[in-house]
């Protein structure tokens, strides 16, 4: 699988197909294996032996890091994604997410649900008021706004800072993605600029929510941490959630959108009756998620497959989703599907936390712009994005009814 092409990025679940068909655990080479079967990565995922390999390399044999690690000081960007709990493994992996978790709670998510609404009912109003022609890009003036707006008052990041922090998450995107050592200078220059002005605008918050009696998740993450959270393994953790919060929720909601006018008989079934909208999610979870792959590293030998200690596996989210043998004619986009299987949240230790608030956030955009829009049509043809771990689109040129 060429995952860089064109053809990839445009559908990948063709190219999912194909490997599957050759075998759902394929190996790669002598220490890499690509995983595209559901069951397979069901377990692989769930198996305590799957841990975090190296960031910001390709798989190397045994996690060799020694040329990035030889660099890492010179480049803030690897230095904060050394941080993240995404890449952290036993028994850093367990103390670190019991601490956001402590903060990340189910309770806050859904105290956040009126928020949710009242920020889409605006945006609405916004471009059914500032648009001519009843036409308007999906990512611009909803998908991109919508989840900045709910992370960051979850996070605590004062309203007229927002705007600022697309450019900062989407390089982000790049740097989880890509092999560091093979990116352009000029592109690392940008990522490391970047990461320190994240860094440093988080810096320049902590003294305020120290001062300030607020409930909001960095201030709770500060006092919380009772010391065992470093300051720049908070900082480097709420650059996490403002990426994990924003960029793949935005993917979500365009990928969602652009699945339900592609079919425009479940769009008019999902309009006549909005109880299947909790099954809708499910069905565009499953059918084309924002995140397509996670890499696991071998921290032992995974029981009922050839994976040795110190193997790496990509194991396509995407893919196990269009897996026939979990869910019949999976390129077929259907709401009323039962039974739902996928793994967009992945599995296991590494379950995503932010699931929940992904849920709800997806559930209040399809209802709200249910009520908002009578009708919606694709108004040109959108732009994916040009990464594939990320799968979203740049822009979605839509036109409206109301």
């Amino acid at each position: 699988m060429n995952v860089s092409s064109p053809e990839f990025i445009e559908n990948p679940y063709l190219f999912y197909q194909q490997r599957r068909e050759e075998a759902p655990i394929y190996r790669r080479d002598e220490h890499l294996w690509t995983i595209t079967g559901y069951e397979e990565a069901s377990k692989v995922l769930a198996n305590s032996a799957a841990g975090r390999g190296n960031i910001g390399q390709f798989p190397t044999q045994n996690s060799d890091t020694t040329k990035l690690d030889l660099i890492k000081s010179n480049n803030p960007v690897l230095q904060v994604l050394d941080k993240w709990m995404l890449f952290k493994n036993p028994p850093e992996h367990a103390c670190m997410r019991k601490q956001l978790s402590d903060v990340f709670t189910i309770k806050m998510i859904y105290q956040l649900e009126g928020l949710m609404r009242e920020t889409m009912v605006q945006l609405i109003a916004d471009i059914k008021r500032q648009t001519s022609n009843n036409s308007f890009d999906l990512v611009q003036r909803i998908a991109y706004p919508f989840p900045i707006a709910v992370i960051c008052e979850m996070i605590g990041i004062p309203k007229q800072d927002r705007n600022q922090f697309r450019q900062w998450t989407q390089h982000f995107s790049i740097a989880v993605e890509k092999d560091f050592l093979l990116i352009p200078e000029d592109v690392k220059d940008a990522l490391n600029q970047s990461a320190s002005e994240l860094e440093r605008y988080f810096k320049q918050l902590i003294p305020t929510k120290k001062r300030e009696a607020k409930n909001d998740l960095m201030t709770r993450l500060i006092n919380l941490s009772d010391g065992n959270l470093s300051e720049q393994e908070i900082l480097a953790n709420c650059v996490f959630l403002l990426f994990a919060g924003q960029d793949t929720t935005t993917c979500l909601i365009a990928n969602t959108i652009n699945a339900l006018i592609k079919n425009p008989d479940q769009f008019a079934l999902l309009r006549s009756d909005p109880r299947l909208i909790k099954n809708a999610v499910e069905e565009c979870l499953r059918y084309d998620p924002s995140i397509q792959m996670v890499g696991r590293y071998a921290l032992d030998d995974i029981r009922e497959t050839r994976i040795k200690r110190g193997d790496h596996m990509f194991v396509f989210l995407g893919a196990a989703g269009h897996d026939p043998i979990a869910n019949p004619e999976p390129d077929k986009f259907d709401i009323t599907r039962v039974n739902i299987k996928h793994l967009a949240f992945a599995r296991g230790a590494h379950h995503c936390l932010g699931a929940s608030l992904a849920r709800l956030e997806l559930r209040v955009v399809l209802e709200e712009l249910i009520k908002g829009f009578t009708a919606l049509e694709f108004d040109g043809t959108g732009q994916r994005r040009g990464t594939w771990l990320m799968r979203g689109f740049d822009t979605l040129p839509l036109k409206y009814n109301v």
